[in-house]
């Protein structure tokens, strides 16, 4: 049950983050208002990002996954890191750090995925 909950959440991740990268698309190219759903799907990505978290931390069978889980977490707190430091700087550059790290949360979330997808036995 519980590895079948963190691979729900890993399926989850790249669907997000293709969901960020056209909602983002369409901010740019067809229609602000796509940016304030933005800003929602991002919020809303906190659950399968935590709960993998979570799970990985504290499942036994999922323990080989802390790191990789972990990071996932951290970096998608970077993503709040990137605009906030960015704006508060007035440094555009590090903002546009902002998408760059969408890649490696796409990166790092392929992995959690691609080993949540393994028997129980072969995570580790």
């Amino acid at each position: 049950m519980t590895a079948a909950l963190g691979r729900a959440f890993a399926l989850a991740i790249p669907a997000f983050v293709v969901a960020q990268f056209l909602l983002v698309g369409l901010g740019v190219f067809a229609d602000g208002a796509a940016w304030n759903l933005h800003r929602s799907v991002g919020a809303a990505m906190a659950l399968p990002v935590l709960g993998l978290a979570i799970l990985a931390c504290t499942t036994p069978a999922l323990l080989p996954l802390r790191s990789p889980a972990s990071a996932l977490a951290g970096l998608y707190a970077m993503q709040f890191g990137w605009l906030g430091l960015g704006a508060a700087l007035d440094i555009p550059a590090l903002r546009a750090a902002h998408a760059v790290n969408g890649l490696a949360i796409a990166a790092t979330g392929d992995v959690l995925l691609r080993r949540l997808r393994q028997p129980v036995a072969a995570i580790g």
